[in-house]
């Protein structure tokens, strides 16, 4: 698996630029092949047509703004955004690729999804699009702007299929927690999250952010609350919602807290975000959510401190545990 940052496409001119290929020089001066040049090695994998596409932020946003008109998206809505942030490659066989899509709607309205596209090989794309899509069961993208879009899609052409967030076959589970009204009704009947929020938690507005998404190995979402006639200056609640496959998601939760409690009892003790639920039905925990910056954010501004803040939980007029 290789990962790559996010980063924003040009223009449409650039991808054309990228889908032609410029020429780059075979090896640098100590005589190793180029950056440039393993790139396009790595793109000339004949058995993988649809590779191209798939590696290109900006070929894939054209591509994918035609399928979701196509598919029911209102023509006022266009993707205005098409970030590359996981890369899984096998020669030969499939390259899958998770794009974070941005849209821009009328009046300037903005909306967000992921969606992991995978470039097959002729012989395999049919076969494989027929296990994501026997895995739909009613799903829909958690997107509302494109909830009447299918969740999965296969592109003949290329063989490529794309499948839309929380659509993940191999981590069903990813679908309820990015649920808002799975997190409401853990709010109110779950004694572990009803303990960390407190009784009026469930009566607060919900929603989340994508932090991080591994497809078919690890969902970071994270949650904020907001109870209605609170100013906007009132902090929100929140908290981190990981979720993993079936198989893992327990040993995961029950690592975090050996590992919370191990560090706790450090002299001095180290903190870090404590675990504060486990779901066994959406195989998820959820963990305090301290906030902060990406790492590469703190590097750049020159301050190398940590500077932890306080716990972003509990309900307003409660005090955390």
């Amino acid at each position: 698996m290789v990962e790559r940052k996010p980063h924003r496409p040009a223009s449409p001119q650039a991808g054309d630029a990228e889908a032609a290929g410029a020429a780059t020089p075979a090896t640098g001066h100590n005589g190793h092949p180029t950056d440039e040049a393993l790139a396009e090695r790595f793109l000339a994998d004949p058995h993988l047509p649809g590779l191209r596409m798939v590696l290109s932020p900006v070929l894939m946003g054209l591509r994918l703004e035609a399928h979701f008109h196509a598919s029911g998206l209102p023509q006022d809505w266009s993707v205005t955004g098409c970030a590359v942030e996981q890369i899984y490659y096998k020669p030969h066989r499939h390259c899958g690729v998770l794009h974070r899509v941005t849209l821009r709607g009328r009046g300037g309205l903005n909306a967000e999804e992921w969606v992991f596209g995978q470039a097959f090989a002729p012989e395999i794309g049919p076969q494989r699009f027929a296990y994501l899509e026997a895995c739909v069961s009613g799903l829909r993208p958690a997107c509302p702007v494109l909830a009447g879009i299918p969740v999965v899609g296969y592109w003949d052409d290329l063989h490529i299929a794309i499948s839309l967030f929380p659509h993940d076959r191999k981590m069903p589970g990813v679908h309820l927690a990015g649920a808002p009204q799975f997190v409401r009704r853990v709010l109110e009947t779950h004694a572990e999250a009803r303990e960390a929020f407190g009784s009026t938690a469930a009566s607060a507005a919900i929603e989340f952010d994508r932090l991080k998404y591994m497809p078919g190995k690890r969902c970071v979402l994270r949650y904020r609350l907001t109870w209605p006639g609170i100013p906007e200056i009132t902090p929100r609640a929140s908290f981190i919602s990981k979720t993993f496959p079936a198989h893992e998601a327990r040993h995961a939760y029950e690592r975090l807290r050996a590992a919370c409690d191990a560090w706790a009892s450090h002299a001095p003790a180290i903190d870090i975000p404590r675990p504060l639920a486990y779901l066994e039905e959406g195989h998820t925990a959820w963990l305090e959510d301290w906030g902060g910056a990406p790492l590469v954010a703190v590097v750049a501004s020159g301050d190398g401190a940590a500077h932890p803040p306080e716990p972003r939980r509990g309900a307003p007029g409660r005090a955390g545990p």
